[in-house]
């Protein structure tokens, strides 16, 4: 673990080079692709646009389970919204569904921690990092109609308070 929390610092606020397509900006549709959750029994696909028409989505992208920088980060989105109906919140990392779920069981996030093992989805986003096979950690909030609504990256993206803040609005609750 201490070499994991060695990297994670200088990577969240040294605006590492992604690779991949480019970033999506607010205001564009959100890439689709399906990822793979374990739920304690059984491996699911759950795909993002799955969602669209019911629900807005908070995607947290984040780079490891297991380490202390992360639990906070993950764990905030889910409370933060937690009385919000209309809008999941999903996990992605690229460890393995697992991992994920031990990650989940341990930190008490209910909400699915998706998998991005091989990194197709972190790519397809702009977020793989190469160097340490990781996303970048950068929240997205994609509204019902599957359109990018806000964005936070690197240190921004462990307070939530910005995309619940957009969630509570009214008309995102329509």
């Amino acid at each position: 673990m201490g070499a994991l929390a060695s990297v994670a610092p200088p990577l969240a606020q040294s605006g590492m080079p992604e690779t991949g397509a480019a970033r999506p900006k607010v205001g564009e549709m959100a890439p689709d692709f399906a990822l793979k959750y374990f739920d304690g029994n059984n491996l699911k696909d759950v795909s993002f646009s799955q969602y669209r028409g019911k629900k807005n989505v908070v995607v947290a992208f984040y780079m490891f389970a297991f380490t202390g920088g992360w639990t906070q980060p993950m764990k905030a989105p889910e409370q933060d919204l937690k009385g919000l109906t209309d809008t999941q919140v999903l996990g992605v990392s690229t460890r393995s569904p697992f991992a994920n779920q031990a990650f989940a069981d341990q930190i008490g996030v209910t909400s699915p921690l998706l998998s991005d093992w091989g990194g197709e989805g972190t790519h397809q986003y702009g977020l793989h990092v190469d160097q340490y096979k990781v996303a970048r950690r950068v929240n997205f909030l994609n509204g019902k109609d599957g359109k990018i609504l806000e964005e936070q990256v690197d240190k921004d993206a462990i307070d939530p308070t910005k995309i619940v803040d957009t969630c509570e609005r009214p008309k995102m609750k329509s």
